[in-house]
Parts: structure tokens; C-alpha cells; sequence
């Protein structure tokens, strides 16, 4: 009766109510899509980022590693040499080598060692994987050496070195640099060197002497290599 009363059609109130329920029943379905969406989008954020590091990690393992050292002469004394080595499993390209804070030149009146470093280093080169290059480095001075004074680079600096890599498959190519700080002021003090084996007493000349003294360099050897693994 109340429905009468107000004017409305009795046969268009079940339209009424089935266009209200289907609008409520939309509205209903689309709030309940919204997880599924939000779910939706953050696995692909994931997916995404696992892609990124997995790229990544495969290339972390794939590019190369230049590391540097300054390590005790093969010339003995109190000189160190550097080490430039390729650790990666590519070519390092356009490989560079320079002073962080000077250039190379030469230490004293009569340092050759300093300008060849320069040199050297004013041409780029590559390093395969595991090729390494040793060169003599700093040789402090000494004045029982001839010529006297500092050779080669300072006694205190950082080297640094920087490199390409050229992935391939139209990907850009990749730039590094590596620092390396040394300080070699009391490293010759702290060093162990190696003994040469004593040196028997006698004439230069008596044969005797020299057999004694082989025998003494064969006892450092065995030595030394004993030592090797203690």
C-alpha cells in the first residue's frame, strides 16, 4: 500500500531491486579484484627484481677482476715489486694504470726506474684471465747503493687501476676501477728475507771452501722450504 501510495509502478520495483543488487553485486566483485591485484603486481615487482639479480649475479661471475699487490723484490734487498693480475674469467680491456695523488717520475737525481714506470704505464693494455705482470716497483734508498736515493714509485700512495669490460649480445660496455693504498715505510724492517746459507772461512781460491759453501746453500734451501709449510 505504501508503495502505491507514493506513485511508484508495482511491476518496475523488482527491476528496481535486481539494478540495485547487480550494481552492489559489481561494486562487491570489484573491491574483492583489489588483492588480487595488488598480489598481482607486487609478483611482478618480484619477478623483476629476481631477474635484476640474477643478471647481476651472472655477471659478477663472468667479468674480470684486476687486483694489485706490492709484495718483497725478486731483486731481494729492501725493493718491493707490484703485481697487476686478472682473478675474473674475461679479458680486462684498456687496462690503466696510475698514482692517485702524483704521477710517476723520477725519486732522486738518478732514478731510471721512476720515468720507466711512466712509460710503461702511459700505454693501456689487456690481461687475459689469471695473466698477471710483475715489475719492479720502489726501491728505497740506500746509501750503499750505486747510484743512491729512492727509485720507482712512492714510498707511500694508492695505485690505482681501471679497466673495460665488453659483455657482448649489444650490452654496453662495463667500466671499474680498483684502488689499492700501500705504505711501505716499515714493511722492509718487518719483512722475513731469505738466508743465503753461512759462509765458510778460508781462501777464495781453496776448493775445500767452496764445497763447504754449497753444502751450507743446500742446508738454506731445505730450510726455507721446510719452512714453507709451517
Amino acid at each position: 500500500m505504501h508503495l502505491l501510495a507514493s506513485g511508484a509502478d508495482p511491476v518496475l520495483v523488482p527491476t528496481w531491486i535486481g539494478a540495485i543488487a547487480a550494481v552492489l553485486a559489481a561494486a562487491v566483485a570489484g573491491f574483492a579484484l583489489i588483492p588480487a591485484a595488488l598480489q598481482v603486481r607486487q609478483n611482478s615487482k618480484q619477478i623483476a627484481a629476481a631477474a635484476i639479480r640474477e643478471a647481476q649475479d651472472s655477471e659478477d661471475q663472468t667479468r674480470p677482476y684486476v687486483g694489485m699487490d706490492v709484495v718483497p723484490s725478486i731483486a731481494g734487498g729492501r725493493s718491493f715489486d707490484l703485481i697487476i693480475e686478472n682473478f675474473g674469467r674475461t679479458t680486462a680491456r684498456d687496462v690503466r694504470i696510475g698514482l692517485a695523488n702524483s704521477g710517476f717520475g723520477a725519486q732522486s737525481q738518478d732514478d731510471a726506474l721512476g720515468p720507466a714506470l711512466a712509460r710503461v704505464f702511459a700505454k693501456p693494455f689487456d690481461l687475459s684471465p689469471g695473466a698477471r705482470r710483475r715489475l719492479f716497483w720502489h726501491m728505497p734508498d740506500d746509501p750503499n747503493a750505486q747510484p743512491p736515493g729512492a727509485k720507482g714509485a712512492p714510498t707511500a700512495e694508492t695505485v690505482v687501476a681501471t679497466y673495460q669490460w665488453q659483455p657482448g649480445s649489444d650490452r654496453e660496455t662495463r667500466y671499474y676501477e680498483e684502488p689499492y693504498p700501500y705504505e711501505l715505510t716499515d714493511w722492509p724492517t718487518i719483512i722475513p728475507r731469505p738466508f743465503a746459507g753461512a759462509e765458510a772461512p778460508g781462501r777464495s781460491d781453496d776448493p775445500n771452501k767452496h764445497l763447504r759453501n754449497i753444502g751450507h746453500g743446500i742446508r738454506a734451501v731445505a730450510h726455507h722450504a721446510g719452512e714453507q709449510y709451517r
